[in-house]
């Protein structure tokens, strides 16, 4: 994606191809047996109370990050602390390394939740 994109804002994931969106979503399906990729963590991200493309909801975006594991007992981990295996919750996966390895995690997991909503906003546009 950032290859495609350069860097994640939503600008930038605006302008995502939906044959790459739908690329990426397919091989994270398939190589997971369903458990991750865009459109398992979409679902998700709808029941936990977000709505894509609206300005975020920090209250909902916790229910989504204590649901698919990027949270533990009310905390935002560190990417070394996720689980990069089949064992990880449904929709752990992916997840942007580079969005989470600074000191500030609660303003860095704001801006995860900014991109998580045009991303989804996105898929959505694109039909996934």
């Amino acid at each position: 994606m950032l290859k495609a994109v350069g860097q994640l804002n939503p600008e930038s994931i605006n302008t995502l191809p939906c044959s790459d969106l739908h690329a990426i979503d397919r091989l994270w399906q398939h190589y997971s047996q369903g458990r991750f990729g865009f459109s398992a963590q979409k679902t998700i991200y709808l029941k936990s109370g977000n709505q894509p493309g609206q300005d975020y909801n920090w209250e909902a975006f916790k229910r989504f990050g204590d649901h698919i594991g990027w949270r533990k007992e009310g905390s935002w981990r560190k990417h070394e602390e996720l689980t990069f295996s089949l064992n990880a919750p449904a929709g752990h996966l992916p997840v942007v390394k580079e969005a989470i390895e600074v000191e500030e995690e609660v303003v860095i997991w704001a801006e995860v939740a900014v991109a998580c909503s045009a991303l989804f906003s996105r898929a959505t546009d694109c039909g996934l």
